[in-house]
C-alpha cells in the first residue's frame, strides 16, 4: 500500500499517512489541528525533463510523523454520534420538507386545475342548458301559435267567433298554461266558444276588447246585461267570476 506526505497547514510538520486514508479526518500529532488527508498530486512531467515541482516547498522537518497509526483515532470524540445523528436527522427533516413541499404543490396545482375545468364545464353546462330552454319556449310556442290558428278557424266557422289569431293565441296560451293536460285545455277552449255562440259573439268580442285591466269589469258588465235582457229559454250563460279570472291571467301573461 503506498504513501502520501503533506504537511500541517498550522504547526507545518512533515506527516505521512496511507494512501486508503485520503479523505478522512485526522488529528495532527503534534498541534492537535484536525484536518483531512490529502490526495497528493503526481508532478507533471515532459518527455526530456525533469518532472515540475510546481515552486519551492516550504521548508519541513526532516522527520515526518506517521498517521497511519491515527487511522482509529475519533477526532470528534465522545461526541461523534450525536453529531453524526443530529446531522442525519437534520438531512431527513430538509428531505422530508422537500417532499410535502413539493406534494403539496402538485395537489395545489391539481386542485386548481380541476377548479379550472370544472368551472368552464359548468359554466357550458349553463349555457347549454340556457340554449335548451330558450329552443323548447321557442318550439311551444310555435306549436300553441298553430293550435291558436288551427282553433280560431274552427270556431269562426260557427257564424260568432271574431277573435284574431293574435288574440285568440293569447287566450289559447293562458288556458294552456293553467291546465294540468291538453284535453283540459282543449275542453276549456272549446267551452267558451259554445258561450260565444250562446252569447251571439258577445263573449268573443269582450275577450277583444281586452286592452288593460281596467277593461275587465266593463266587459263583465256587458255579459251580465245580456244574461238579464235575454228573452226565450233558458240557455247556459258564461261564468262572470272564471271570465274574470281568465281576462285576468291573459293581461298578466301578456305583460299589461
Amino acid at each position: 500500500m503506498g504513501e502520501t506526505t503533506f504537511t500541517c497547514p498550522v504547526c507545518q510538520k512533515s506527516l505521512v499517512a496511507d494512501e486508503q486514508l485520503v479523505g478522512q479526518d485526522l488529528p495532527c500529532p503534534v498541534c492537535g489541528h484536525l484536518m483531512t488527508v490529502p490526495r497528493v498530486r503526481a508532478a507533471l512531467s515532459v518527455k526530456g525533463r525533469p518532472a515540475a515541482t510546481g515552486g519551492a516547498q516550504p521548508a519541513v522537518s526532516s522527520a515526518p510523523e506517521n498517521l497511519s497509526e491515527l487511522a482509529e483515532v475519533d477526532a470528534f470524540g465522545e461526541d461523534r454520534e450525536q453529531i453524526v445523528r443530529a446531522r442525519r436527522r437534520w438531512m431527513f427533516a430538509v428531505k422530508l420538507l422537500t417532499a410535502i413541499g413539493m406534494l403539496g404543490t402538485l395537489v395545489v396545482g391539481v386542485y386548481a386545475g380541476y377548479r379550472f375545468f370544472d368551472a368552464r364545464e359548468a359554466r357550458k353546462r349553463q349555457i347549454e342548458a340556457a340554449f335548451m330552454q330558450q329552443e323548447e319556449a321557442q318550439n311551444l310556442r310555435r306549436r300553441q301559435l298553430l293550435d291558436a290558428r288551427r282553433m280560431n278557424a274552427a270556431a269562426k266557422q260557427q257564424g260568432y267567433w271574431i277573435l284574431t289569431d293574435d288574440m285568440c293565441y293569447r287566450l289559447w296560451r293562458t288556458i294552456s298554461l293553467h291546465s294540468s293536460t291538453p284535453q283540459e285545455a282543449q275542453a276549456q277552449f272549446d267551452a267558451w266558444v259554445a258561450y260565444d255562440t250562446v252569447t251571439h259573439g258577445l263573449l268573443s268580442e269582450c275577450f277583444a276588447t281586452l286592452k288593460s285591466s281596467a277593461d275587465i269589469e266593463p266587459a263583465c258588465q256587458r255579459l251580465a246585461g245580456f244574461a238579464l235582457g235575454r228573452q226565450g229559454p233558458p240557455a247556459r250563460m258564461p261564468p262572470l267570476a272564471q271570465f274574470r279570472e281568465l281576462a285576468r291571467l291573459m293581461l298578466a301573461d301578456s305583460g299589461y
